[in-house]
Order: C-alpha cells, then structure tokens, then sequence
C-alpha cells in the first residue's frame, strides 16, 4: 500500500499541474477595451462625449469675443491644446482604463446584459429616429404643440424621471460645466497669473451649472415625450426600473467621476505648459 501510495503522488501532481494548465487565462486587454467601447455605446455615453470637439470649439469663439486680449495665435494654441488632451477617443479611453480598474468581470457581464435587454434595445431604437432629419423636425412641430397644451402631468414627471434615470443630462451637463471650469482657470492665470481653487471656480459657475442642467433637460424631455407619445406608461416605468439597477448606476457615477479628473489632469498639464513656454 505504501508502494501504491508513493506512486499516486506523481500522478496526482500530474494531474494538478495539467489541471492548471487548463484554467482560463487572462482576457486579452485589447479585446476588453474594444467590450468596454461598445458598451459606452450601448449607454450613449459615446454620443454624449462625441459634443467636445464641438464645445471646444464653440467656447474657444466665444472666447474670441471677450474683451481679453487674446490674439488669433494664441486662440488657436489653446483650441490645439484643449483638441489635444480632451479629444473624446481620449475621454473615453480614460473612463475605460477606471472602468477595468473598478469593475469585475460579472459586474461587466451584468451592465452588458442589462444594455442587450428588449426593453434597452427598444430604447435604442426609439433613440436612433433622432438621427432622421424628419423626425427631428417632427419633433420640433411636437414641442410647439406641447407649449400650446400641456401634456398629462403624470406622463411629463414619468418622462422627467426616465431622463433622470439615463443620467445622459447629468453626464452632458457635466462634459460642458468642466469644459467652461477648464477655460475659467486657464484665462485667469494666463491673463492674471492667479490661481483658484476647484471649490471656487465651482462657486462661480452654480449658475451656468443650473442654467445648462436645466436647458439640456428640458429637450431631453421634450423629445422622450415626442418618442414615448405611444408607448403605455407601465412600459416607460419599467424601462425607469431597468436603469435603477445598481451595476448601472455605478457605470455612469465613474464614468462621471473620470470625466471630471480628465479635465483636472488636462488642466494641470495645460497650465504647466504654458508656464514653460512663458518668458
């Protein structure tokens, strides 16, 4: 029997090391970043981060217009740096790197079976009309009508809570609240060559912070209403009870999160650029 015995011991070894042979091995990192995109897509997180290019663009005129001192070389500097570094394949390659640092792979399997469900994918659907230049005036005739009589309260605070719930405003409101915070800092060391605190520059832009949040929900609104006006009610709350779900709730609060350190550090790398290039 001892014989018997120090014989299984090579065996079993054998047996333990090809059973570990055949454990799964890790996920190539390209592939989880390409199933990460897709999901960014799948949220419409992608279609709201696709707007930089545009806002940059957009403050940096605005920005021409003030009364600032800037000229034409230095504008095009600062619209290059802010293109540079907040590019939206840049945003959304930061929030997929926090993404695989915070999320598990159930957690993933969980968020991506949650933007394939039907009630998503009708959503989605719904969703792409917006795209058709038809639909878009559609939807602007609609928004008359409901200005001239007022839809059911109950159906507006139902509508109101589902954009509540997809957090495309907040995010939205957010990409141009940072955006504005990046521009206030650098115009006033640039111009000034002080230097304010984040909790300060936030005090000064409560107001545009309200404004924006209230402007982007109030189409969000409109338009859902426009894009619901046939779907029953219990439909719509289900679709709110979908987006409840806590694995995406945390989805959105990071991509959040990375969105506002990826101006933080965008900020810190501008300014420090600009110190060198001084006299």
């Amino acid at each position: 029997m001892k014989n018997q015995a120090r014989c299984m011991k090579p065996v079993l070894l054998i047996l333990l090391l090809l059973g570990a042979c055949t454990l799964p091995v890790s996920a190539d990192p390209l592939d989880d970043a390409r199933r990460w995109q897709a999901l960014l897509d799948a949220a419409g997180v992608s279609t709201v981060l696709a707007q930089t290019d545009l806002l940059i663009k957009q403050e940096v005129a605005n920005l021409e217009k003030t009364p600032l001192g800037f000229n034409a070389t230095e504008l095009q500097t600062l619209r290059q740096q802010l293109l540079d570094y907040l590019a939206p394949e840049q945003l959304q390659a930061d929030i997929i790197a926090r993404l695989q640092q915070r999320f598990d792979p159930q957690q993933q399997q969980s968020l991506q079976a949650l933007l394939q469900s039907p009630r998503t994918r009708f959503l989605h659907t719904l969703q792409a009309q917006l795209d058709d230049a038809v639909v878009r005036e559609a939807m602007r005739s609609y928004k008359v009508q409901v200005n001239e009589k007022a839809p059911n309260n109950h159906r507006v605070q139902l509508i109101t809570e589902l954009d509540d719930s997809l957090q495309h405003t907040a995010l939205e409101t957010e990409l141009k609240v940072e955006l504005r915070k990046q521009l206030l800092a650098l115009v006033t060391e640039l111009k000034t060559e002080e230097t304010f605190s984040e909790s300060q520059i936030d005090a000064q832009l409560q107001q545009y912070r309200r404004d924006v949040e209230d402007s982007i929900s109030r189409n969000a609104v409109y338009a859902y209403l426009y894009l619901f006006k046939r779907t029953p009610s219990p439909d719509v709350q289900a679709l709110i009870t979908t987006y409840h779900d806590p694995v995406y709730l945390q989805f959105m609060a990071l991509c959040q999160e990375s969105l506002q350190t990826s101006f933080r550090n965008a900020r810190q790398r501008m300014l420090q650029d600009s110190r060198l290039a001084g006299p």
